[in-house]
């Protein structure tokens, strides 16, 4: 494995173990273009691995310095945005929900071209809708963590605690020599 590619694989592990274990539906992260070496090649190499597993990779904001990538299970996402209560909301701002790669697209294009971040994006993310409405309202926040959390504080903090074990976890495991590969196909 190439120095690239370790650093690619801790970036995963660090910002996306709770994605890699299934333990959540997607995580991003951003980083400057020049960071890793060829990163578009990078990307379609890990895809060709994880996309049978359900899992992808996707570069967003392509056109900018700083790109942010995008990790999810493809069903999942799918399953979470065709929630009618989700659908209803993302359609406010003018989302097509009827297909996740135009989705998806309309999400690229918010976050490169919109004057402001799209808060709309925790729901990708898989945060619940009251917390990402909780936030876009300026609620008072119970608890801050891997999001900030307005709704049932109790159970997010036991899902936070369980997402920094599969942080642990996949960073452990790529201490031992396993690959990101290795730890998503054992699933």
């Amino acid at each position: 494995m190439s120095s690239t590619e370790l650093q690619f694989e801790k970036l995963l592990a660090i910002h996306c173990a709770p994605v890699i274990k299934k333990k959540k539906v997607a995580n991003m992260f951003h980083i400057e273009k020049s960071y890793l070496y060829n990163l578009n090649s990078l990307v379609n190499k890990y895809n060709q691995v994880l996309n049978p597993e359900g899992l992808f990779i996707q570069v967003l904001q392509t056109s900018q310095p700083r790109v942010t990538i995008f990790v999810y299970y493809k069903e999942l996402l799918n399953s979470i945005l065709h929630q009618y209560d989700i659908q209803e909301f993302l359609e406010n701002y003018h989302y097509p929900i009827d297909n996740l790669n135009k989705t998806l697209s309309y999400l690229n294009y918010r976050l490169t071209y919109y004057k402001y971040y799209p808060h709309e994006i925790g729901l990708f993310l898989g945060y619940p809708l009251e917390d990402v409405m909780g936030f876009m309202n300026h609620d008072k926040c119970q608890y801050c963590g891997y999001w900030k959390v307005y709704h049932n504080e109790k159970n997010t903090k036991h899902l936070f605690y369980i997402y920094d074990l599969c942080q642990q976890e996949v960073l452990s495991c790529l201490h031992c020599g396993q690959c990101i590969k290795d730890i998503v196909t054992k699933l």
